[in-house]
């Protein structure tokens, strides 16, 4: 690695399925947004909506990961309708595993410029992405952001907050590294620490 880049090690644990839902795409490789979306047991109606909702909106070249633990046989058959690439744990994980594994999958394994995190309790709104994305390229300096980083929209004034859904570039992970798993009992505790990194490393 780079001076004062971080290795991200690969960390698969046992008891893990993927299934391909994707179509294939024609797109920008260098340019796209990986998604994790985190799903945990029979959250089934709501998953829906929220994929439903993902799918209406997006505006933006993306490749979308469920991180899917314990899941449901109904949230199952319902994650595998859309169009995404589906890993499943069969152990229980904390928010900040969970969410690594999804993070390390896009790292590793496919070209995108930007990881962002969704939840499925969440409805999203067209051109939510394209903004961000727009801020991001505007501003090298910015690490992490998500919609109500900008108080008036598009163009608005940044503000510091702790918010999802929200998009880091790549690059990022490379020099402060992943989630810390010792923070199992979530409580955006993890999300904060991921924050402070990247403000000590000279980012916003």
């Amino acid at each position: 690695t780079k001076s004062g880049e971080i290795s991200i090690p690969i960390l698969m644990p046992v008891g893990i399925s993927t299934v391909d839902c994707r179509e294939k795409l024609s797109m920008s490789e260098n340019e796209k947004v990986g998604f994790v979306l985190t799903v945990f047991g029979d959250e089934a109606d709501m998953t829906r909506k929220a994929l439903e909702s993902f799918h209406e909106t997006i505006d933006y070249p993306h490749e979308l990961t469920v991180m899917g633990t314990n899941l449901s046989e109904s949230c199952r058959n319902i994650v595998a309708e859309y169009d995404c690439f589906v890993v499943e744990t069969f152990q229980d994980l904390s928010l900040a595993k969970s969410l690594n594994l999804g993070i390390q999958d896009f790292l590793q394994q496919r070209d995108v410029k930007y990881i962002s995190w969704i939840h499925n309790d969440m409805d999203y709104c067209r051109p939510w992405v394209a903004n961000l994305i727009k801020r991001l390229g505007e501003d090298k300096m910015i690490g992490k952001i998500s919609p109500t980083n900008l108080r008036d929209g598009e163009g608005g004034e940044e503000h510091e907050g702790n918010e999802c859904p929200w998009i880091i570039p790549t690059k990022i992970f490379d020099k402060v590294g992943i989630f810390d798993e010792n923070f199992v009992k979530g409580g955006e505790k993890e999300d904060w620490d991921m924050n402070r990194r990247i403000k000590n490393m000279g980012y916003k």
